[in-house]
């Protein structure tokens, strides 16, 4: 899968939608793949086409710095499942 980030935001002026853009393309077209740690980073899970949560988060947060916009990662742990699991975070940015 060959994207240009830039061109999913081309012609968008505010922070919340270049980044709500890039969201939706990884969550549209991004499948979830079951495992665990990352193992694929962001090239490869867009290349592949698919990832766990950490390597959708690192593709995102790459494709969001790539155009200019502050993200980081944030992770937690889901208590009822006793899973790690990592999210990227835009939001701090966008408020």
């Amino acid at each position: 899968m060959l994207i240009k980030q830039k061109d999913l935001v081309r012609g968008i002026d505010s922070t919340w939608d270049k980044a709500d853009a890039l969201f939706k393309f990884v969550r549209d077209n991004i499948a979830y793949k079951m495992y665990f740690d990352t193992v694929y980073g962001a090239e490869g899970t867009l290349i592949k086409g698919y990832g766990n949560c950490c390597d959708q988060a690192q593709l995102l947060v790459a494709m969001a710095r790539s155009v200019g916009l502050t993200a980081r990662f944030a992770t937690g742990k889901c208590v009822f499942t006793n899973w790690i699991g990592c999210w990227s975070c835009l939001g701090s940015i966008l408020h």
